[in-house]
C-alpha cells in the first residue's frame, strides 16, 4: 500500500496536463479497444485519474458482464474510509493469490490513488 508521501508524488505527477492528457487517451484507448468495452481494461488508468465515479459508470454500462454487481456495489464504498481500504486491500491479495493480475492491479489502484 503506498504510504502518503508515495500517493501525493503519483498524484502530483499526474496533475501535470502533458502526462494527465496522454493517460486520458490511454484510457479511452484501452476502453475502446475491442466491441465489448469492457472496463476492466481501463480501471487501474482511471483511478491513476482520480475518476473513480467515471470508473463507477463504466461499470453500470457494463450489463454483460458477469462481476457487474459486485463491482458495483464495491465501488459504491467509500475508500477514504480504514473499513473499506481494509476491505480493498483483502480483496486485492485474494485476487492475488488467484493470479488475476488485471483484477488485482485494479482494486490496488484503488488503494492508491483513493483520495
Amino acid at each position: 500500500m503506498a504510504t502518503g508521501n508515495q500517493r501525493i508524488r503519483c498524484n502530483t505527477r499526474l496533475t501535470r496536463c502533458p502526462q494527465k492528457i496522454h493517460l486520458e487517451v490511454i484510457a479511452r484507448n484501452e476502453y475502446m479497444n475491442d466491441d465489448k468495452r469492457d472496463p476492466t481494461d481501463c480501471s487501474l488508468f482511471y483511478f491513476a485519474l482520480g475518476k473513480v465515479k467515471l470508473v463507477h459508470g463504466l461499470w453500470r454500462q457494463a450489463a454483460w458482464h458477469k462481476e457487474q454487481q459486485i463491482m458495483l456495489k464495491f465501488l459504491s464504498n467509500d475508500f477514504s474510509q480504514p473499513r473499506w481500504k481494509t476491505a480493498a486491500l483483502k480483496n486485492a491479495y485474494a485476487l492475488l493469490s488467484k493470479q488475476r493480475w488485471g483484477s488485482w492491479a485494479t482494486q490496488h489502484g484503488i488503494l492508491c490513488f483513493a483520495d
